[in-house]
Parts: C-alpha cells; structure tokens; sequence
C-alpha cells in the first residue's frame, strides 16, 4: 500500500470521528446560525455544489486534491519567474495554471458546500504522492534556466502520478457524481502531461 492509500485508508476511518467532534464542541444553535458562506471564484461568481451525496472519501478526496493543486501552481510559478525557459516549457506551465485553478476553485466550492473549512481535516501533506519537499523547493527557486527547467519537468512528473492515484482511489472509494467527474478529468490530463514532459526531459540540453 503507497503512501497516498495509507493516508487515505487512515482519513477515512478519522474524518467523520474529527468533523463530529469539531461539531460538538460548538453549541447546536451556533452551528446553525453561521453556515459557511457561499463560495465564490476570483472573479466573485458563486461556485457550484457538488451534486448529490458526498462521503469521506469525496472529502478527502476534496482536500487533498486541493492542496496538491495548489502545489503545481507554486512549481508553475517558480519556473514562470526564470528568465531562458524554452518555450515548450512555459506553455506547459502555463498550461497546468489554467486547468487546476480552476479546480481549486471547484474543490473549495464543494468543501464549502459540505461544511468543511480548507485545512480543517488535518495536514496530510507529507503523505500525498509526489508534494515536493521545501528543500527541492528551494532547489528549483534558486536553479538557474536549464537546470531549473529540468528540475520543473522531474518533480511535476512524480507529482501528476501522484494526482493520478489519487483520483483513481476516488473513483473506487467516492460516490458523489462531480467529484467523479473532476477525478477522470485530471487522470485524463495529467496523463496526457506526463507523456509531453517526458519527451520534454529527452529532448532539452543538459543542465
């Protein structure tokens, strides 16, 4: 078992247990009179719920896919701010900003929806497959163009596999329809992207 099932397996059994004793610590009727507002995007449009039920392993799912994301759009950024990036490789991050900011946005929106605050279920950062350590962070921060260029390539392969496992648990262990949905979205495109960035790493010069 990887570590992004342990994780998983150990949330699951400890979400509902969590979230019912956040929930009792609160008195019933202040619970109800200050729901989580109506989550919005950027732009301040309200987002659409998640249809249907949910259970813990949607939620999860919700939070850690998030946290994830936002992952890529540091690693995104980073490479963006060098100067000498071939081109393929900016469109490539370009591209990875536009497809998962929106599902942050998407993924809070069901969080919010659900009742759960961001970072309400614990970090679990350490245990998703393919999060990048701080160190390798700063790696790549102070890499010049070629060797950072590389340094994006490696770490964004290792961290779409890991998305993807992490939708695949989702799609066994999830029921909510959207969620669904979302989890063969990003197998689908961070599939497709790990085979570009692969041809990338073969094709660019040596740091």
């Amino acid at each position: 078992m990887n570590a992004t099932r342990r994780a998983l397996a150990a949330a699951l059994l400890l979400a509902p247990l969590s979230l019912a004793a956040c929930q009792s610590a609160v008195p019933e009727d202040q619970r109800t009179a200050t729901p989580l507002p109506a989550p919005t995007n950027a732009a301040g449009a309200t987002l659409p719920a998640a249809q249907g039920d949910h259970n813990a392993a949607d939620a999860m799912f919700a939070e850690m896919m998030r946290v994830h994301h936002e992952q890529a759009l540091t690693l995104s950024d980073l490479v963006l701010a060098k100067d000498g990036i071939d081109p393929r490789v900016r469109t490539l991050a370009e591209q990875i900003k536009a497809a998962q900011t929106p599902e942050i946005d998407q993924m809070r929106g069901w969080l919010a929806g659900w009742g759960i605050a961001p970072g309400s279920m614990g970090d679990h950062s350490a245990h998703m497959d393919g999060m990048v350590s701080e160190a390798d962070l700063g790696r790549l921060k102070a890499a010049g163009a070629a060797e950072g260029q590389r340094l994006f390539l490696e770490f964004m392969i290792a961290h779409h596999e890991g998305a993807v496992t992490m939708a695949q648990d989702q799609l066994r262990q999830g029921i909510n329809g959207r969620a669904k949905e979302l989890s063969g979205a990003i197998i689908g495109t961070q599939k497709k992207e790990i085979g570009q960035m692969g041809a990338l790493l073969k094709e660019l010069p040596a740091a």
